[in-house]
């Protein structure tokens, strides 16, 4: 008989069983019902920093298509993230009649998660150019394809892959010098699971080991798991989303001297090349094309003995032989060059403001804010309009 002991006892293992097991599916009912409740409550609130790319086979990693949240690591902002695959605003493939279409590319300056979409420079460029002449009466429209953390190999990667469906009459890049240069070197690169171009014999190949890391594996074949990480609020809270939380990394002193280093030397090289089949490819698709080295927060900021102090420290006479070395790749090519950082600087210093950093990070560091965005937009917006809008 079951439940009796020999002797006329009775077996209570049973029924203790029965009482843990009742006990256990409670505490588990329960934590599953506090955890539902605390991710919904983390995203009526909107805490969490938003998960907006995965790995990509041709790109190293990519937006995701669809993906919005709001980003609070440095600045605030709504990020949404098209159908298209980049920050911005839904545009039919084919350019409208009546329409001079342009097409941004860049790194986190360029996708500017840390402001408002209508505050980027991008946004800035695009209703500048509506008083431009030059456009003969047609719409400026402004195509963001920036993605955080991209060097130039990836940016040439997007053109090719993504750009020209869209037709666009002019292409411009945002370089950044602080780092875009270390992200064309493996062994420079603080992230290397991404592709290279690199010269060999006078030719630019195209090197993706990435594909054959653990790295891409792993996160290639995360499947369900990797779709709740993406999705959960608590995954981002408690540290799942701390790869995409650092503002714009590898920011690099060897940058404003000519290299010693092999391997700067190397990166400098595969970069100039790439600067210069990216404007091939563009010659040949009938569009314009033309670069913008953007500002590292210590070239713009308001202070001269700031800048003096850096710059002595690095024992170079100013910080601008990255920009004047691209704007040498651009007179070479036959791509014209603009360089912001006299510009910016000049109105940092009058204003006494920096056009970098954010309330919630330190001032004079990191991303353009607002003002850096704007006063960036307007200038190239007025650039492009005397260089490189068609004036049919």
């Amino acid at each position: 008989m079951r439940g009796v002991r020999r002797g006329g006892g009775v077996d209570r293992a049973p029924l203790r069983m029965k009482k843990q097991l009742q006990r256990a599916g409670l505490m588990l009912a329960s934590t599953l019902v506090s955890l539902a409740f605390a991710e919904a409550a983390l995203h009526y609130l909107n805490i969490g920093t938003p998960i907006l790319r995965d790995v990509d086979p041709i790109f190293g990693w990519a937006p995701i298509a669809g993906a919005e949240g709001v980003w609070t690591s440095e600045g605030r902002a709504r990020v949404q993230i098209t159908e298209h695959g980049f920050r911005g605003v839904d545009h039919p493939r084919e350019r409208p009649e009546g329409v001079f279409r342009i097409a941004v590319l860049g790194d986190s300056f360029t996708e500017a998660k840390q402001v408002a979409l209508d505050d980027a420079y991008p946004s800035h460029v695009e209703r500048a150019l509506a008083s431009c002449e030059g456009l003969g009466g047609r719409r400026p429209e402004v195509l963001s394809f920036g993605v955080s953390g991209y060097g130039t190999a990836q940016e040439a990667l997007v053109l090719e892959h993504r750009v020209w469906r869209y037709q666009p009459d002019l292409v411009v890049l945002g370089f950044l010098t602080g780092n875009d240069i270390a992200d064309n070197h493996p062994e420079l690169r603080a992230n290397g699971h991404a592709p290279f171009y690199r010269l060999e014999e006078g030719e630019l190949l195209l090197d993706t080991s990435f594909l054959n890391t653990d790295w891409y594996r792993s996160r290639r074949d995360g499947g369900t798991l990797r779709n709740v990480r993406r999705r959960s609020r608590l995954w981002q809270l408690l540290g799942g989303a701390r790869s995409e939380r650092s503002p714009e990394a590898g920011l690099r002193d060897e940058i404003y001297a000519a290299p010693t280093d092999p391997r700067w030397a190397d990166a400098w090289l595969w970069t100039e090349a790439i600067l210069e089949q990216m404007s091939a490819s563009t010659a040949a698709h009938g569009a314009a094309f033309g670069v913008v080295t953007l500002s590292n927060a210590i070239q713009v900021h308001p202070d001269p003995e700031a800048r003096r102090a850096y710059r002595e420290g690095l024992q170079v006479d100013d910080l601008r032989y990255p920009d004047r070395r691209v704007a040498a790749v651009g007179e070479r090519a036959g791509f014209p060059t603009l360089e912001l950082v006299p510009h910016l600087r000049e109105v940092a210093e009058q204003r006494g403001e920096a056009l970098h950093g954010f309330p919630n990070t330190q001032p004079n560091t990191g991303h353009w804010n607002e003002e850096g965005h704007r006063v960036a937009g307007e200038h190239i917006a007025q650039w492009l309009c005397e260089h490189l809008v068609s004036r049919e």
